[in-house]
């Protein structure tokens, strides 16, 4: 922050125009009672109530009024605890209002004079020995009046105080002592200052204005009178103005405006303002007991909001740090239980699982009586579907997922440990970084910087990548024009034939491939953005100029799947067409010409990809496959692509080991050509060097088949 809140735990207002409790009339009622005030033998008033009701705010407002209106009062700050024993607490006392006396007049002159003797006759500063070869002595030239005062004879204490009274009401000088935090002193401390106050507090025009606790103050004096502690105060104190419970109105109050200071300081935008009132309705608002707390939670969302802005929704991060401060073993149940707490639920199987999650938030629900657990209930159904889930079986299917991400939730299992860290986890995209990504798309930045940043991040961690494709997915609709999604589509395409090195060694990877599926949901996302005039003739551009069939297959799949093909969407009613019929079937038919051209070129040198063109194939133009199967039986990459026509694989365990095998489908091949027409190409691929480990096995694993077509492998899981 480059400005610091002027708050901290012990925070009051000083002025009325300040007032967030509606004390101020209070406090003007009570400054004028003091003003008219005449006593000859002292006068003691109490503003009492509980710890960060607003005491001192109170007593601070009685001052401002007082001085506003020039009221003639010695107004004098007394604090006891700078001191100790009961005599000392009377010298100092009566010291405070010495140095309030200025000696302008022979009266006032004299009033001073008489205050500094009842002083020096109650003591002075205790003495210091020091030890010398003959025992120990004063070291005189610290004490210069010591012998004199040493042959002074017994001072008259109560006539020097009386002395004291007379002057003070021919000086008609009024004095106002004010004594707040009284309850903060020990015990013994508390009975000597009330000691104190009992010994000169019947000198005229001297009034005390005391700021305390009462069933604090009160049980300082229980051991002295059993159960009676109350009593006694009632006997120190003339007047007592009992501070009313703050009311949430108020409290709110000191709450809004803070965090309007820091919102404008940290230049925090876009608050959700309606889902913090429901937040504080709900539960913030019972937590929030009393001014004081508001204060504290304000402190600390000045040292952990500047951690996690932009990071968390704000208005759900208010609330947790309100259960950090106020319900810390909620919270500490809370940050340990991600599981039951983010994520989402599946409406309508029910089951044991189901009951487990019941009963884990019954259990810790049961630790609060039932006037509480009504709001927390309340409170957690606002911030956690999984909870609202348990209690009211009301759930939310997985759909929701990316919208609690998008909006930073703490719902969402992605961002639900940033709340709790006040820092995003390594392996994620930061809001920030994802915000100058989508800046970056919108102004256009070359295809080769993004791919080079996208890059730079993943071979550090593949997590990295996955994270962004996800929240990039999250955003598609909300925060990307028609343009930008367009662009950022050409630059995944771009990027699926990127090879990228991994760090401190030769080998290199293809980085979008390890997020082909994750990724094509993406693309297809992105695609649906561009308006459907535009649509067709980006895929031929796409398909004519730079992109090989293979890197467009996974978006083809995904428009062909709403046209019925791929084990698609037959019922047209229930499609949500990329393309129209008729610029599907020509999208279609230029991406089977392409596939057979890489054939007949024998283009193609990886045989997995080359089988997943062909059976795409298959589904696209069934007319010409005779053409495509034909042509691929003339080289061995593409025989063996024929023969991983529904090819399965499996993991075997042999002596604790996992090891890849390939299972055949002789029926779905069979389908294509018949399996012996490929057995010399399989011979020949099993022990060709230039074929890859995975072709030559594929290749192995086809001729034991089809030797042994009885025998069917089976998954060893």
């Amino acid at each position: 922050m480059t400005n610091h809140l002027p708050m901290h735990a012990d925070f009051a207002e000083t002025t009325p125009e300040n007032d967030q409790l509606g004390y101020a009339p209070l406090a003007e009622n009570l400054s004028k009672s003091i003003e008219r005030i005449v006593s000859t033998n002292g006068f003691v008033v109490a503003v009492t109530g509980g710890w960060g009701t607003g005491k001192t705010t109170t007593i601070n407002f009685v001052r401002h009024y007082l001085e506003e209106r020039k009221v003639p009062l010695e107004l004098v700050d007394f604090n006891p605890w700078w001191f100790s024993g009961q005599e000392d607490l009377i010298r100092r006392l009566l010291e405070t209002l010495t140095f309030r006396i200025q000696p302008e007049t022979k009266i006032k002159a004299q009033l001073g004079e008489a205050l500094t003797q009842l002083v020096d006759s109650l003591g002075g500063t205790p003495i210091q020995l020091k030890q010398s070869q003959t025992g120990y002595t004063v070291d005189l030239t610290k004490y210069p009046d010591l012998p004199s005062k040493l042959f002074q004879g017994p001072k008259d204490i109560p006539s020097l105080k009386a002395a004291v009274g007379n002057l003070l009401i021919e000086t008609q000088m009024k004095f106002l002592v004010i004594v707040d935090d009284v309850d903060r002193l020990s015990s013994p401390e508390i009975r000597e200052l009330f000691r104190a106050i009992k010994a000169i507090g019947d000198l005229p025009n001297v009034i005390y204005l005391l700021g305390f606790d009462p069933s604090i103050v009160s049980k300082a004096f229980d051991n002295m009178y059993p159960e009676r502690g109350l009593d006694y105060l009632e006997k120190m104190i003339q007047v007592s103005f009992d501070l009313p419970v703050p009311n949430s109105d108020g409290i709110s109050r000191i709450l809004t405006h803070g965090l309007d200071e820091l919102f404008s300081t940290l230049q925090i935008q876009n608050f959700d303002n309606n889902n913090f009132s429901k937040l504080y309705n709900t539960g913030i608002r019972q937590l929030l007991t009393s001014p004081r707390r508001a204060v504290r939670l304000l402190n600390a969302l000045c040292l952990t909001i500047p951690a996690v802005v932009g990071e968390v929704k704000m208005s759900e991060f208010i609330a947790i740090e309100a259960c950090r401060l106020f319900l810390p073993e909620v919270y500490q149940v809370l940050r340990m239980s991600k599981a039951e707490f983010a994520g989402h639920t599946t409406i309508g199987f029910g089951g044991a699982s189901d009951e487990k999650l019941r009963a884990f938030h019954n259990n810790w629900l049961g630790r609060f009586n039932e006037a509480d657990q009504e709001w927390i209930k309340e409170f957690f159904t606002e911030l956690f579907p999984k909870f609202n889930f348990a209690l009211n079986t009301h759930g939310y299917e997985s759909e929701h997922l990316p919208e609690w991400r998008r909006e930073l939730r703490v719902c969402s299992p992605d961002i639900f440990d940033v709340y709790f860290r006040f820092a995003k986890p390594d392996d994620t995209i930061s809001s920030a970084e994802l915000r100058e990504f989508l800046m970056q798309i919108g102004a256009r930045t070359s295809h080769e910087t993004l791919l080079k940043y996208i890059t730079s991040k993943t071979v550090h961690d593949k997590n990295w990548l996955w994270n962004l494709i996800e929240r990039l997915s999250d955003h598609v609709e909300s925060d990307l024009s028609p343009e930008s999604a367009e662009y950022l589509l050409l630059t995944l395409l771009r990027g699926w034939t990127q090879y990228v090195y991994v760090p401190g060694t030769s080998q290199k990877v293809m980085w979008l491939q390890d997020n082909s599926v994750l990724l094509s949901g993406l693309i297809a996302k992105l695609f649906k953005r561009v308006p459907k005039g535009r649509r067709k003739a980006l895929l031929i551009e796409c398909l004519s100029k730079e992109f090989p069939p293979e890197y467009m297959l996974r978006l083809i799949i995904r428009i062909a799947k709403n046209h019925g093909k791929f084990q698609g969407i037959h019922n047209k009613e229930e499609r949500d067409e990329l393309l129209e019929e008729d610029e599907f079937l020509e999208v279609s038919s230029l991406f089977c010409e392409q596939i057979l051209n890489l054939i007949q070129n024998q283009l193609i040198l990886d045989s997995s990809v080359l089988a997943k063109l062909i059976n795409a194939f298959n589904e696209l133009d069934k007319e010409k496959m005779p053409l495509i199967v034909l042509t691929a039986r003339r080289s061995l990459i593409g025989s063996v692509a024929l023969m991983s026509q529904g090819l399965r694989e499996t993991l075997s365990y042999t002596s604790n080991k996992a090891e890849q095998r390939f299972v055949v489908d002789l029926e779905t091949v069979g389908k294509f050509i018949s399996p012996e027409l490929l057995q010399p190409a399989a011979i020949a691929a099993e022990f060709d060097s230039a074929m890859d480990d995975r072709s030559k096995e594929i290749a192995k694993a086809f001729l034991t088949q089809v030797e042994n077509p009885s025998e069917q492998p089976k998954d060893d899981w």
